[in-house]
Formats: C-alpha cells, structure tokens, sequence
C-alpha cells in the first residue's frame, strides 16, 4: 500500500463555527470556564513496529488545532511512544496491539465542535500510512477552573 503523506482535511471546512474556547479572547487569554474537552488516542506503531501515524501526521494535527480549537496538548511523539494498549474485536482472535499518544483539545461546548470532531476521526481513520479499523475519541463536558485572586498580607 502507498504511504500517505497528508489527511484530506476538506470535510472538516464544513464546519465553519468558532470552536475556541471564550476565555482565550480575554485579555491575558485564559484557559478556563465550561468546555469540551476531546481525547484523541492515535496509534503510532503497530505491534509489528510499522509506523501508523508519524511525527508529519502529528504536526499537521497540532496546527489543525491550533487554528481552529486554540491549541492542544499531547503525550511524546512518534520516536518514544507513551501508552501501549490492545484490544481483542474477536474473542477467538489474537488481541491488535498498537503504540499510542494521546492528544487532548478544549473547545467551546457547542454542537459544531461534535461535528468536527466526528468529521476529524473519518478523516484519521483514512489518512494514515495504514487505514485503522477504529481510532479511539472521547468526549467529556467539563468546567476549567479559574485561578482565584491572592490576597495580600498573607
């Protein structure tokens, strides 16, 4: 199979909704408030060593979200994959066996933001060196926490 170097990312222009988060237009930007946060876990290696999505792919995904979401954060890259995970489709079969990063990115809690997100994981589950049966993505609504003022004297 030819290796593929980019993602088809035209689908995800669908999706024209500001997904940042509001508090990263205050002035200092602020991470906080309610927000979706999604986890992407991207196979790097198959258990055979052969390279799923690489540090290209990655890089790409990071600007993606950088544009459209603010920003990301991920667990090392390609070269010392961080988790190591399986599971078994088949009872009868031998478990599938992958390397993994993790990559978390906050948005503003909004429709748009499932949608691209549902748009993004077709798009990964393609445009991998090898096409994945699965990718695993999660969504879980939750409230960023604010820093509190110090007081002074104390």
């Amino acid at each position: 199979m030819a290796k593929r170097e980019k993602f088809d990312l035209s689908p995800l222009e669908s999706i024209s909704d500001d997904l940042r988060l509001p508090s990263l237009s205050l002035s200092p930007p602020r991470v906080e408030g309610y927000a979706y946060r999604y986890k992407s876990v991207l196979p790097l290696l198959s258990a055979s060593g052969e390279a799923v999505f690489t540090d290209h792919h990655l890089l790409i995904l990071f600007d993606l979200f950088e544009l459209r979401c603010g920003g990301s954060l991920a667990s090392s890259g390609v070269a010392h994959p961080a988790w190591y995970g399986s599971y078994r489709p088949d009872p009868s079969a031998a478990p599938v066996k992958d390397y993994h990063t993790i990559v978390y990115v906050y948005t503003r809690p909004i429709d748009a933001a499932d949608r691209f997100f549902q748009l993004l994981k077709s798009v990964l589950k393609k445009g991998s060196f090898q096409e994945q049966e699965e990718i695993l993505m999660e969504r879980a609504p939750m409230w960023l926490v604010e820093a509190a003022p110090l007081s002074r004297g104390r």
